[in-house]
């Protein structure tokens, strides 16, 4: 089945359910399913056919959601784009996803007006609201403009991709994940099998995490695979969000860690808010703080579930279960689990390897490789780089880690210098490859320092050129926002003499995070 036959189906038993709510607007489960025959007829009138990529611009909202669920239905691949990119990243995405058709939300024109002229190649460009501009088609007019899907149409094998997203890699380049129908059926199914307490149709679920985030993904089909109703919230505040929980009756949450700090360290009465409807709380994205952790247990009083995983494998591939949390929290001796991943979920293999592929002993750290049906198809036109990733048929996840003697999965640290702040992944070499063309630098290491908020933060490790001045604060950030989304931005630098390195010219990176894991938002 694809994930929108799930909206169908539902909507069919509750046709008056609602599937999603957003601010002062919401749609029942009927007329997402129509709206989803609307769009892929649109698509399909458009000239669209299977394979072809449409790209969107926006933050969360629920056009976006039926967006992804009627491309599918005709084998349209969904490219959402990450907003906070500045326009030059994201031109060379359009390009490199040889997009048709493009959609953006009306807040975000001005952004992709900037780079329109680049992209000869797109079909058409639709807005939710054209505010006047040429060159752009009102979304429901476009809609108007075409029938409905036929009943009859053709429908793509579930090997089909569904969604090609974008993320960071150690080269700098951004990697175009590419994830099947089947791979989101077996990763949600997978999901919902670790839950102790199963959502029922009509039940609430939080989406806050942005959609071109495999975290908003995965609550985006597990809301259509169970029939819950979205509360969509296009950014996270975490004042809006604490209401949205209670008065929306949310059941089920998805959090980065950072988001969980959020809503217990700025909402001063969080703990003596209702919390009885919410049953579930899952977080992933990047590592928690233990007593940030607890914390949260106690005020929310729900079961937390914490999911393991990378964009390549949809999202999830370990699961630290409720029971493990519970038994953390009462037992100093189980304590210990709540550091580690979790147990890998049904269907998947998972092992720990030496640099050569050979398995290491229990409780020895190595690469930590995958196998199951959650695993994507490969990166779009990089065929090097996915056969290297997928070697043997075992992803290789870039990190290190170790399988203790129960079959948990501790992760501790990552071959790749990939940054995790605020559950997004930041490219250190993307940074690096700015910085250098500073003249006042003459090398850089761009590193991720523990943030109490964020999780990591990046930090630049600057030599300077002979004979330069010292830069300061705001001219390394505004020579950065150039060519950089301002999330990838550091806002902490250290200038030092020269950077270690070992014999063969590597910059230990490890040397650098250790030294400078204390430094704070100012630059020295």
């Amino acid at each position: 089945m694809l994930l929108c036959d799930f909206v169908t189906n539902h909507s069919r038993r509750k046709p008056s359910e609602v599937f999603a709510r957003q601010g002062s607007r919401q749609i029942t489960l009927e007329e997402a399913a129509e709206r989803i025959d609307r769009f892929a007829g649109a698509l399909i009138g458009e000239g669209a056919v299977v394979g072809d990529r449409i790209g969107y611009l926006s933050k969360n909202d629920i056009d976006m959601a039926i967006m992804f669920l009627a491309a599918g239905r005709v084998g349209v691949v969904a490219v959402p784009l990450n907003y906070r990119l500045s326009a030059a990243e994201l031109s060379a995405i359009v390009s490199d996803a040889k997009i048709k058709l493009f959609f953006a939300h009306s807040a975000f024109l001005s952004v992709a007006d900037a780079f329109r002229s680049e992209q000869p190649k797109v079909a058409r460009w639709i807005a939710t609201d054209t505010q006047g501009r040429s060159g752009w088609t009102d979304l429901e007019s476009w809609f108007d403009s075409h029938p409905p899907l036929s009943s009859d149409h053709p429908r793509p094998d579930v090997s089909n991709v569904a969604c090609q997203m974008y993320t960071s890699g150690t080269t700098g380049r951004a990697k175009g994940v590419m994830i099947t129908h089947a791979n989101y059926h077996a990763s949600v199914s997978q999901v919902v099998s670790c839950l102790e307490h199963r959502p029922s149709l009509g039940e609430a679920t939080l989406l806050a995490m942005p959609l071109f985030h495999a975290g908003g993904m995965q609550v985006l089909t597990l809301a259509a695979y169970l029939g819950l109703t979205l509360v969509i919230h296009a950014d996270f505040d975490s004042r809006i969000v604490v209401e949205s929980l209670v008065e929306n009756r949310i059941a089920i949450a998805l959090f980065a860690p950072t988001m969980i700090s959020f809503l217990l360290n700025e909402i001063g009465d969080v703990a003596e808010r209702d919390w009885s409807a919410l049953k579930t709380i899952m977080y992933g994205a990047s590592p928690i703080d233990k007593p940030l952790l607890l914390r949260a247990m106690e005020v929310f009083g729900c079961d937390f579930y914490q999911s393991y995983g990378l964009t390549e494998t949809t999202a999830t591939v370990t699961m630290l279960d409720a029971s493990a949390h519970a038994r953390g929290l009462r037992d100093k001796a189980s304590e210990r689990q709540l550091a580690s991943a979790g147990l890998p979920v049904f269907g998947t293999e998972l092992r720990v390897t030496d640099r050569n592929g050979v398995p290491v002993s229990s409780g020895m750290s190595g690469e930590v490789r995958v196998r199951g049906a959650q695993i994507m198809l490969g990166y779009w036109k990089m065929p090097d780089e996915t056969a290297e990733v997928l070697a043997d048929g075992w992803f290789r996840t870039g990190d290190i880690g170790r399988i203790d003697e129960h079959g948990y999965l501790f992760i501790e640290d990552r071959l790749k210098d990939v940054i995790v702040s605020g559950g997004e992944n930041i490219s250190s070499k993307e940074i690096e490859s700015v910085l250098i063309e500073h003249p006042a630098i003459s090398d850089v290491a761009v590193v991720g320092i523990p943030d109490s908020r964020f999780g990591e933060a990046a930090l630049g490790c600057i030599v300077l050129a002979a004979g330069a001045s010292t830069p300061s604060l705001d001219d390394l950030v505004s020579f950065c926002r150039q060519k950089l989304g301002g999330y990838k931005i550091p806002r902490r630098f250290v200038f030092v003499p020269d950077l270690p390195r070992n014999a063969t010219g590597k910059v230990l990176k490890r040397e650098l995070r250790s030294k400078f894991r204390d430094t704070h938002d100012n630059l020295k």
